[in-house]
């Protein structure tokens, strides 16, 4: 470290004031200050070493290796012997460790007492361009002449801050060496800090997560503090006041400020799960009020008319001001403690994990602390953990936390993608749901109005069939009121009543089925030839085709093919003489509804206009035909006999009902399992 193995002479003390031989410098320039350093307390407001030199009996020696007497001290001399054994001229530089004190001077003797050489009083309010070598602390540069002995005499006044007197010595090149390896330290950690600052501040403005915010405050307030205590600032800002901040008071102000910090990354890092709970928000505010009253009393002490009279009463106000600082910290660490020590299963352990991450982190700075105050006791040795120790254990803390702030992140930054990915399908599946619902209100509609359609079409059946029937039947009874009825009238009119009623029968059989298979669809079919053979003699009706269990037809496909099969039979029977019909109902390879009506009758030209138009049942037929969708054709010729074809696609066709319920009762799962 900075103040062992840096110096090149060596200042030799004795504890009383008589002079004696001194041993050879060591050759590495090592200087331990326990046991060599003497200590005349209660000088007066101003030096006087010419009496101090008087009251060399007076000193005492330090047993410490690092001399600090705490807040409250009134100023006072410090003393050591130094000599130099060699034989030739040695320049030296003395170095007091510590720049926060208000006042120092430095003055030679000779051990006759006389005051060979002195330096300019410096001091924290002391601009530093007007101390030795531009430098923060307050240096002393002088030379030993060959075998020459003498007394190194220093005043030092803290003024309302801290007393303590960590006395180096070093040879120029030592020291412009050590100071080197000292800013080189510190530059690195506030290039760290610094980038801990920017990175925590761009994620706040980011995310708006006020954790980063509050990391970001505290590395800021400890890069404040670490550079403040070790006296950067007094080369930085080169004045006594930054604002109405006292530059000697910069250091305690960012302690407190950086532990309001480190109270409220607490609060967002370890005790947010938690704030539920009433004690622990009592101890929250409690740290939180200590340190902005420590912060306000500094303020409002140190820029005010009651100055003066803080300075006759600083040593009470130090110790409470000290009292709530440690008080603060002792609560969040009983806290932290408490927490870390929770089961993940318990009502506070989802606080376990960052709390135990956080006492991880805090570990080091605490350690480090106990370390200064038993080295400070004269417990260890004084090159453990001294400043350098304070900046290593500060960044390891930060790093500790960066870690645990970085798997936080990651593990938001996946929650948070997850959730956007699980509502992406959430959102996904609700318009896949309402486009089913949409579907299904267009099949429902669809169905409605093809209903509506059947209806018409059963209405238009009737009509056509079972109306024209009744008509005839009403037109004979009616001729019949005016001239006597024989029996070819009676026959007449019961056949025309007897094609109604089959017509009626086999209008409800297709309407009265939802689903009507080809099997039972060819049944009706035999039945209807066979009621049609007892009527004529000639010709012969001939079925063909079987199978067909497994295919379906709705009641509308069933009824316009019977519509079909009837017409096309009709008009064999009546107009084709001939022999032989022959009926074909078959399910082809392409799995579609097949029927021909085949006849070797006297034929006819499908094809010209006259036919056409004139025979509404060929309309009729490539109507009903085109509402299937079937492909109808008609082949025929002079002589040739006749043959219609119809080939109709199956399709599964539910009732309306069902298939809303159906789709409803889907959709329905399917929303629940999305939600």
């Amino acid at each position: 470290m900075k103040h062992t193995y840096l110096l090149c002479f060596w200042l030799i003390f004795t504890c009383t004031s008589t002079a004696r031989a001194q041993a050879p410098l060591p050759a590495d320039g090592s200087f331990s200050a326990a046991g060599k350093v003497q200590f005349l307390g209660k000088a007066d407001t101003q030096p006087s070493v010419t009496q101090a030199i008087r009251d060399s009996a007076k000193f005492v020696t330090l047993t410490t290796n690092m001399p600090q007497f705490g807040m409250g001290q009134p100023p006072a001399w410090f003393r050591c012997r130094v000599a130099n054994p060699t034989p030739h001229a040695v320049r030296l530089i003395a170095e007091i460790d510590y720049a926060q004190l208000q006042s120092v001077q430095f003055f030679l003797a000779t051990n006759a007492g006389q005051v060979v050489a002195q330096s300019q009083p410096m001091g924290w309010q002391t601009p530093v361009v007007q101390h030795p070598w531009r430098h923060y602390n307050p240096l002393f540069e002088f030379t030993l002449q060959p075998r020459q002995q003498g007394w190194l005499y220093t005043y030092a006044d803290a003024g309302h801050g801290r007393l303590a007197f960590p006395l180096l010595l070093h040879t120029p090149v030592n020291f412009l060496l050590s100071d080197r390896e000292q800013r080189s330290i510190y530059g690195y950690a506030t290039g760290f800090l610094g980038f801990i600052v920017f990175f925590s501040l761009l994620l706040f403005v980011q995310q708006y997560d006020r954790l980063y915010l509050f990391y970001g405050l505290y590395a800021l307030a400890g890069f404040v503090y670490l550079t403040a205590t070790e006296g950067y600032w007094f080369v930085w800002l080169d004045r006594p006041m930054y604002g109405f901040v006292p530059a000697g008071d910069l250091a305690e102000l960012s302690l407190y400020a950086q532990t309001l910090a480190g109270i409220g990354f607490t609060r967002w890092y370890v005790l947010h799960p938690v704030m539920h709970l009433t004690w622990l928000r009592r101890i929250f505010w409690v740290a939180v009020g200590g340190q902005l009253i420590n912060t306000a009393l500094l303020l409002l002490l140190l820029n005010g008319p009651v100055y003066q009279w803080y300075l006759q009463h600083r040593y009470e106000f130090h110790l409470f001001m000290g009292s709530s600082y440690a008080g603060s910290v002792l609560l969040m660490m009983g806290a932290g403690i408490w927490l870390s020590l929770q089961s993940p299963r318990s009502p506070a352990g989802a606080a376990a994990r960052p709390a135990r991450l956080y006492m991880i982190a805090i570990t080091p700075p605490l350690l480090q602390i106990g370390l200064a105050l038993m080295r400070n006791g004269n417990l260890i040795p004084d090159h453990v953990l001294y400043r350098e120790g304070v900046v290593l254990t500060s960044l390891l803390e930060f790093m500790i936390l960066a870690v645990g702030l970085g798997y936080r992140y990651k593990r938001i930054t996946d929650e948070r993608r997850a959730l956007v990915i699980e509502t992406a399908k959430q959102r996904q599946q609700a318009t896949e749901t309402q486009l089913l619902l949409q579907q299904e209100q267009n099949r429902v509609l669809a169905g409605q109005l093809q209903l509506q359609e059947e209806k018409e079409r059963i209405a238009r059946d009737l009509h056509d069939h079972v109306g024209s029937q009744l008509s005839i039947i009403a037109n004979s009874l009616e001729y019949a009121g005016h001239e006597p009825i024989n029996g070819n009238r009676v026959a007449a009119v019961g056949s025309y009543v007897h094609e109604a009623m089959q017509s009626l029968r086999d209008t409800i059989w297709a309407i009265h089925q939802e689903e009507i298979s080809l099997a039972e669809f060819r049944i009706h079919v035999r039945q209807y030839l066979a009621r049609q053979q007892e009527l004529v003699e000639n010709p012969y009706l001939l079925l063909q085709g079987s199978g067909g269990a497994d295919v379906c037809l709705s009641s509308f496909q069933a009824l316009s093919l019977f519509r079909i099969l009837q017409e096309a039979l009709q008009n064999a029977l009546k107009y084709a003489r001939a022999d032989q019909i022959t009926l074909t109902l078959r399910l082809n390879q392409n799995r579609e509804v097949e029927l021909l009506i085949e006849d070797n009758g006297i034929g006819f030209l499908p094809g010209t206009p006259d036919e056409t138009s004139t025979h509404y049942g060929l309309q009729n037929m490539a109507h009903r035909a085109g509402q299937l969708g079937a492909q109808y054709q008609i082949l025929s010729g002079a002589g040739q006999g006749t043959r219609v074809a119809v080939q109709m696609a199956v399709q599964m066709q539910p009732s309306p009902e069902n298939s809303v319920r159906a789709t409803h009762s889907a959709i329905l799962k399917n929303t629940a399992v999305a939600v």
